[in-house]
């Protein structure tokens, strides 16, 4: 007997070592057991989710996966599946959603051949999740440039010797075949003679330099009608323990640009320094001139038809945002005298929208004549992005009120204006009363609704000036600026009556909440904003333990 024991201690104790969150559950009559894991997975202990039963399981979890969940048990409990798994997400305590991997067998079954107890297994994969989809993103972009580009993308796996191609151009080489094998053998054979003899010792001489800078070579190779073509080469190295195991590069065919290149060679100097510089839009200017050559690329990004305006700085001017023309302007002269030109700024397109473009320049020669070189680029998206990621890392997401991180620097702040400029800053810390006691009997979809409504009258009961944050769960936090405690209790007894008076409706039901204040004010002698809150914190317990719904004060010590 003693054996048996600790081999379930040591079982219990690997189960716990692993993350997983263990159940059980009786499939004819309902009733469930979780281990804490369990809970702790989607933030909660077994206490706070008491009573427990499968309807438990339905609750937390996202309505869309139940189905699944459903399906995948009729498999099993029919036979066609040896266990149960299901990938699900479920709503966690802080309102975020959580990917699990639940897994489980029949382990007894009714006397009338029905499944009875059932044993399984939660595991926290949303990491693995996360970056699945970020992958499938990924390749789905990826593939969408590849499929745009006249380009021949490639990966060379020099262990296998094997070739793998990818674009539309892929025919030009191989027969449609996207997959070359003895790759070595098919290059030397189908090369031009004269360019195998330059272009393969350079091509050994980087593999055994095992370099990380890219390879770059133009040749001609035949094709599959048994033309020779010119090819731009570009390939990079994947380095494994000292050796390079894979190329990846790209191919493009330059027959009609080699043939035309002496004719052509001013342009392509400049198309070249413009690629260098951005491969976008691009324009030239001769020093001296008054002549501007636009890229289709320019008239695009300013909403015009090709040609439909003659190239002029004044031109392009009249595109600037009125308030970035004195940057604009500035930036401009300076690029005369130091030959360098990079900015940021916002143009009204033709059609009216506003747009944020990057331009980058620098001067020259060509044909021993001095020119500038530019390129203008749309950044409008990544500037939205970047707007949106500032945001994010400064607001909650269910209640787009400011987070923990957003006040602690707001409060921070507030200690420099009280010992700069003697202003002084008013903390207060609000719990909703009762709040698990909403999420248990109407749901978390309510109870987040229940949030959302006192965000709204928080935050449009407040001054500009003020400052509201949620810090987590059901608590909230105001940092009033510029304001004295005691003056502001009138205020705050607004604020609190005013939350017991909202009305907070959902289809089926009409809920009141109470909350509790607790009151504090920053000091010069607080050594951190965690004495404040901790003042805070107190007043709010002392309010919770009078009955709550009532504004409490701490001035003292902590």
């Amino acid at each position: 007997m003693r054996n048996i024991n600790n081999q379930l201690d040591e079982l219990e104790a690997i189960i716990d070592s692993s993350g997983a969150g263990t159940w059980k559950w009786n499939i004819q009559t309902g009733e469930t057991y979780f281990n804490e894991m369990w809970a702790a997975i989607v933030g909660y202990t077994l206490d706070e989710l008491a009573p427990i039963s499968i309807a438990t399981w339905q609750r937390l979890s996202h309505p869309d996966d139940l189905e699944n969940s459903a399906a995948q048990l009729e498999q099993h409990f029919s036979g066609n599946a040896p266990t149960y798994r299901c990938d699900a997400r479920m709503r966690h305590k802080n309102g975020n959603w959580v990917w699990v991997r639940d897994t489980g067998r029949v382990i007894s079954w009714s006397s009338d051949g029905k499944p009875e107890w059932m044993v399984g297994m939660h595991f926290d994969i949303t990491a693995e999740k996360q970056a699945e989809f970020q992958a499938r993103a990924t390749e789905r972009k990826l593939q969408r440039i590849i499929d745009s580009s006249p380009t021949t993308i490639f990966v060379w796996n020099l262990d296998s010797d094997e070739l793998h191609l990818y674009g539309e151009r892929v025919e030009l080489l191989h027969d449609a075949d996207d997959i070359i094998s003895n790759a070595s053998y098919w290059w030397q054979n189908s090369i031009h003679p004269t360019d195998r003899e330059t272009m393969l010792p350079k091509l050994q001489e980087w593999i055994r330099s095992c370099s990380e800078e890219p390879l770059s070579r133009r040749y001609r190779i035949r094709g599959t009608n048994g033309q020779y073509y010119w090819l731009k080469e570009r390939m990079r190295a994947i380095i494994d323990n000292g050796r390079i195991t894979q190329a990846i590069g790209s191919i493009i065919n330059v027959t009609d640009e080699h043939k035309l290149e002496l004719e052509l060679e001013q342009k392509q100097i400049t198309l070249e320094r413009a690629q260098e510089i951005g491969q976008l839009g691009y324009w030239t200017s001769r020093i001296g001139f008054d002549d501007l050559f636009w890229s289709n690329k320019i008239y695009d990004i300013l909403g015009l038809e090709p040609n439909s305006v003659k190239p002029s700085v004044e031109a392009f001017r009249n595109f600037v945002h009125p308030d970035d023309r004195e940057l604009f302007d500035s930036n401009l002269a300076a690029a005369e005298a130091t030959g360098d030109y990079n900015i940021e700024h916002r143009i009204v397109r033709a059609d009216g929208q506003l747009r944020w473009v990057h331009e980058r320049a620098s001067f020259c020669k060509i044909n021993n004549e001095d020119y500038i070189v530019g390129t203008m680029r749309d950044i409008t998206q990544s500037k939205e992005y970047q707007a949106q990621l500032e945001e994010l890392s400064e607001t909650d997401e269910l209640t787009r009120l400011y987070n923990r991180r957003y006040f602690m620097s707001q409060a921070k702040l507030a200690y420099y204006h009280l010992e700069r400029f003697d202003h002084p800053s008013t903390l207060v810390l609000i719990d909703i009363d009762h709040f698990k006691k909403v999420n248990d009997e109407y749901g978390h979809d309510v109870g987040d609704l229940v949030l959302q409504s006192i965000a709204n009258y928080l935050k449009q009961s407040l001054r500009p000036s003020d400052v509201v944050a949620r810090l987590g769960g059901e608590e909230f936090v105001l940092l009033l600026h510029q304001t004295e405690l005691h003056p502001s209790l009138p205020r705050l007894e607004t604020l609190l009556k005013g939350i017991s008076e909202l009305e907070i409706k959902t289809k089926e039901l009409l809920i009141s909440v109470t909350a509790t204040f607790g009151v504090t004010e920053i000091k010069r002698d607080d050594t951190d904003v965690s004495v404040a809150l901790i003042r805070a914190d107190q007043a709010l317990y002392e309010g919770k333990r009078k009955g709550r719904n009532q504004v409490i004060v701490n001035l003292g010590k902590y």
